[in-house]
């Protein structure tokens, strides 16, 4: 029995007893369905009848495992003996005279309660009662019990896929605990009849039922919604926040708390404080005013507007991570009584594609959205709870699609959807969206739309661009961050040189300097940082204050005219050099697609783009690099000083569920990204060195990280989600030179572990072969050469072929050129199983029939599927060899593997476009005169008996047995079975090592 049906079989028993207690005490109410009201006049039949109902609850077919389960189960056995003794009780009652009604029939149960039948019923009710009550509270709290065990894994689970259900799973048990406890109080306690505290009793009794109802109700769903989480969540949703910046030195604190007399105390001895017009205080103060009434009581859009630079997404950041918001918030949604829920998403142009687009922003809010409030994920998704009510169904990793994740968010924002809950989303970077102006246009029309209700509003950054000019509604929703921002930029401009260790030599007149940056930056906080880290730089030569003057007078006031002048002021060779490492950084950020994050070493070898030695082939660090720490200190120092800040040194995650972070390369800013796609003086050293945005020169970059890393950093590369999304990126498409794939082969292989099965892709305990995988992404010269070095490849091992590598690849010539080598599809490969069912030694030509076959059937195929024509040229080359084979298609229920469809390989055949079908089909039919339909009546009644481990064997009737075809609804699910027979030997769901 597992610990949901333990918990259900509980409150089932649980309520039963209270039911037959309220009867034998003549306590009971029943409840007209219409209304809710209780009602007297009611048959002694609807009594039994409701008797009937809790007993059949009681009913369950396996027996529990543990000794709690145990205990249970001879527990609803004898309520259920006391069910039909107290049935026939209230029948020969009815019976009896005119005591038809209930009303009339609980005076004689009264009265009898002092005879024989009724106080043994009623003590034994009573002991049942004390007996559930304390095995429940040794299922929820003893270190042993199944369930207290499933309820800390699925406790572990939500908390691992940040659902707050965790949080309700343990409320529900303590509740359990508590009201369990109480009622032992009151009966210790009463020295009197159980009637002297039936009421408090009873009331307790309908909180241990109410809160075990909920945990079990909870417990079920779990599962449904961590799988829900999963599938919204995606690696890089969190990572342009953890990007950003927090204000420095005080900065945007006016924002939510009024800090103007820090401004006038802190700047009486300057020029500036004279200058600072009240005005600007005023637009300070009333911006604050207008945004703490949206967020307190306000409803709609608001607009943050801003320059390129000028703090809109620190400032966002602030926002949300500030509890003064978090407050009013709740202020806004506890006046409608309702529950808020705060969710924020930043659009990155510079990121992933879910970085920058609407998917993007749906599956963020959405997921921020329903792991607070997991309750709201069954109205969200409608369709896909429903459909995982039955689990087999689920396939991982392909639940939702782009149009559900839209649909799904339409219905989150549909005005009185949810009554009990009020949304408040942020989105920053409104221009950061991937898309051209009629795009931001329909982007600003929905976001208007979303926040057209009275209980969803957003708050929205973004540049001044045209098409979000008319944003908001009103001018009493939204500000504009540039025109606020001067007694900032003056704070982190004065503090910045003040904590300077050069600071001596300007104290004097440095608050010219200070001055003059802030009138310069005209609200844009990215120029004034650029330009107090030039005058630092200064401070450092003990440039004299004229000196520093003219500097801050000849920047340009254009951030990017900025950006090419600092780049200007370096000698030549550190110009070259500064681009080339810009350049670098632009090809990690845009290559591959999901990009992993670069270690900053790598930015160390940017001198080595021309040496062909570079990087080393054997796999060896070379003695005259740096030790791995002083080489990564070293390249900060050097990104510092080359490229003016604007590449910067971050920590970042390598993949989700690696949780490991390295110190990796980021550009300072987005506009920093812009300027080096678009520099004059950057795209020159492109155009002379083209290969340094081109996917080999990553690729070199990451053989010399690997090569200097460690184990445990190489490990990671053989994660499926790094090496299937990552690694196959950078090899397929390309023929890339043998020494860089040589360098490959030694840097990664030997360090993890992988497998593909039939049907999936999982991890797995199988040794790696580099050149199989070179096989598998078309790397042709280089495993034709290896081919030539080590002809044992075209042989195989029985473990892996090359000829299915490169055939499950999609590689068409490279599977011709094997062929043609003498790679034999008659050769023999292992299929396995995952349990201890013995693996099938199958030719190859059938390995490649079966994942073909597997395309055939919806949800079965991996890898790339094998072409037509590779099919075709594998069965060609196999000739007289091929005959056909079996795929039993079923499920495993209860233990018992049940068979219901088979699907054949002359069937797939002469449903295919191959163009030598005809003659591969004689070759199929040639192989037996016997009837394949008795052929497949005999393999399948040979089968359909097989169970797992010892279980009993059930012979199935094969008519049920129908074939397959391709319209029918068919997916992959945990439980399918997919039997392959092949001769008198069968395998069940087997897979092929790949590589």
């Amino acid at each position: 029995m597992e610990a949901l049906a333990a918990v259900g079989l509980a409150s089932a028993i649980l309520t039963f007893i209270d039911a037959a207690v309220k009867v034998v005490t003549g306590t009971y109410e029943v409840y007209q369905s219409s209304s809710g009201a209780t009602t007297e006049n009611v048959h002694i039949k609807t009594i039994v009848e409701d008797l009937q109902d809790f007993t059949s609850a009681l009913s369950l077919t396996n027996v529990g495992r543990t000794r709690h389960e145990i205990a249970l189960k001879d527990l609803a056995s004898k309520c259920e003996t006391v069910s039909s003794n107290l049935q026939r009780l209230l029948d020969s009652l009815g019976r009896s005279g005119q005591h038809t009604t209930w009303a009339s029939l609980k005076v004689k149960i009264k009265s009898m309660r002092k005879e024989k039948e009724i106080a043994g019923m009623e003590k034994q009710l009573v002991d049942y009662r004390g007996q559930i009550l304390a095995r429940l509270t040794l299922m929820l709290s003893q270190e042993q019990s199944s369930v207290k065990s499933k309820l800390d894994e699925l406790e572990t689970k939500a908390a691992t896929n940040f659902n707050q259900s965790s949080a309700r799973l343990a409320q529900h048990r303590q509740e359990i605990l508590a009201s369990i406890n109480s009622i032992n109080l009151l009966l210790e306690d009463s020295r009197q009849s159980l009637d002297a505290c039936a009421n408090k009793v009873d009331e307790a009794m309908s909180e241990v039922h109410r809160s075990l109802e909920a945990l079990r109700l909870k417990m079920e769903a779990i599962p449904r919604e961590n799988i829900i989480l999963r599938n919204i969540f995606f690696s890089s949703m969190n990572a342009r926040e953890e990007s950003i910046r927090d204000p420095e030195y005080g900065t945007l604190g006016w924002i939510l708390e009024d800090k103007e007399r820090d401004i006038a105390k802190s700047e009486k001895r300057t020029l500036l404080g004279r200058k600072l017009r009240q005005e600007e205080l005023d637009r300070r103060a009333h911006s604050r005013a207008i945004f703490l009434t949206w967020l307190r009581s306000g409803s709609g859009l608001f607009h943050i507007s801003g320059k390129a630079g000028s703090g809109k997404s620190t400032l966002m950041k602030y926002l949300t991570d500030h509890h003064r918001t978090q407050e009013e918030l709740d202020k806004w949604a506890a006046s409608e009584g309702k529950t808020l829920v705060f969710a924020r998403f930043y659009f990155w142009s510079s990121g992933d594609h879910m970085q920058k687009s609407l998917t993007g922003l749906y599956r963020s809010l959405l997921f921020e959205t329903l792991k607070r409030c997991p309750e709201l994920i069954p109205q969200v998704f409608p369709h896909h709870w429903t459909q995982l009510e039955d689990m087999s169904l689920y396939i991982p990793g392909d639940l939702f699609t782009a149009t559900d994740f839209k649909k799904a968010f339409d219905t989150l924002t549909d005005h009185g959807v949810f009554p009990n809950h009020r949304f408040c989303f942020f989105i920053d970077g409104l221009d950061e969206y991937d898309g051209a102006s009629e795009d931001y246009q329909l982007l600003a029309k929905n976001l208007q739309r979303w926040s057209s209700g009275r209980d969803v509003k957003i708050c929205a950054s973004s540049r001044p661009y045209l098409e979000f000019d008319q944003l908001a509604p009103t001018a009493d929703r939204k500000f504009h961050l540039h025109e606020l921002t001067r007694h900032d930029i003056y704070l982190f401009s004065r503090q910045m040189i003040e904590k300077d260790d050069n600071f001596d030599q300007v104290k004097d007149s440095y608050l010219r300097l200070v001055d003059e940056i802030v009138y310069r930056a005209e609200g844009v906080f990215l120029w004034a940082r650029l330009v107090v880290s030039s005058l630092l730089a200064g401070m450092l030569r003990h440039d004299t204050t004229d000196v520093l003057e003219r500097k801050i007078d000849t920047m340009p006031s254009d951030i990017k005219d900025l950006y090419d002048k600092l780049l200007g002021t370096l000698e030549p060779d550190d110009q070259e050099r500064a681009a080339r490492m810009l350049i670098t950084a632009a090809n990690c950020s845009t290559y591959p697609a999901k990009c992993l994050p670069v270690h900053c070493r790598v930015f160390g070898w940017v001198d080595k783009f021309e040496d062909p030695e570079f990087p080393p082939c054997d796999g060896r660090e070379p003695p005259l690099w740096q030790a791995e720490n002083a080489m990564t200190e070293s390249i900060k120092r050097q990104l510092r000083g080359l490229t003016k800040g604007l590449l910067e040194v971050q920590n970042m995650e390598l993949a989700a569920e690696t949780r490991i972070q390295i110190p990796a390369v980021q550009f300072s800013h987005r506009t920093v990204y812009d300027f080096v796609m678009n520099s004059s003086r950057i795209q020159e050293l492109s155009r002379k060195h083209p290969g340094l945005l081109e996917r080999e020169w990553h690729l070199r970059l990451l053989v010399a990280d690997l090569t200097l890393g460690t184990a445990e950093d190489r490990k990671w590369y053989w994660k499926p989600s790094i090496l299937v999304a990552e690694m196959e990126k950078m090899l397929f498409g390309r023929q890339l030179p043998l020494t860089l794939l040589k360098g490959l082969d030694h840097v990664i292989v030997g360090s993890g572990r992988y497998e593909a099965p039939f049907g999936r892709s999982k991890g797995c305990a199988a040794q790696l072969s580099f050149v199989h995988f070179a096989a598998y992404a078309g790397q042709m010269e280089y495993v034709l050469r290896e081919v030539q070095d080590h002809p044992g490849l075209l042989k195989g091992d029985k473990t892996k072929s090359i000829l299915l590598s490169a055939v499950l690849g999609g590689q068409r010539d490279l599977t011709a050129a094997l062929l043609e080598k003498g790679a034999s599809p008659t050769d023999e490969i292992l299929a396995r199983h995952r349990t201890d069912e013995k693996p099938l030694l199958v030719p190859v030509w059938l390995a490649v029939s079966l994942c073909y076959m597997g395309s055939y059937v919806e949800g079965l195929h991996y890898g790339k599927i094998p072409t037509t024509e590779s099919l075709g040229l594998v069965l060609d080359a196999a000739g007289t060899e091929v005959r056909n084979f079996v795929v039993l298609i079923g499920t495993w229920k209860d233990g018992v593997e049940k068979i219901t469809q088979y699907i054949t390989l002359e069937h797939c055949i002469q449903d295919s476009e191959l163009h030598n079908k005809d003659r591969l089909l004689s070759l199929i039919r040639g192989d037996s005169s016997r009837s394949l339909f008795a052929s497949v009546r005999r393999l399948a009644w040979q089968t359909l008996g097989v169970v797992k481990q010892d279980q009993t064997a059930v012979p199935v009737d094969t008519s049920a047995c129908t074939p397959f075809r391709r319209g029918d609804k068919f997916r992959w699910d945990p439980d399918r079975v997919y039997r392959l027979v092949w001769g008198e030997d069968t395998v069940a769901n087997p897979y092929f090592q790949i590589f």
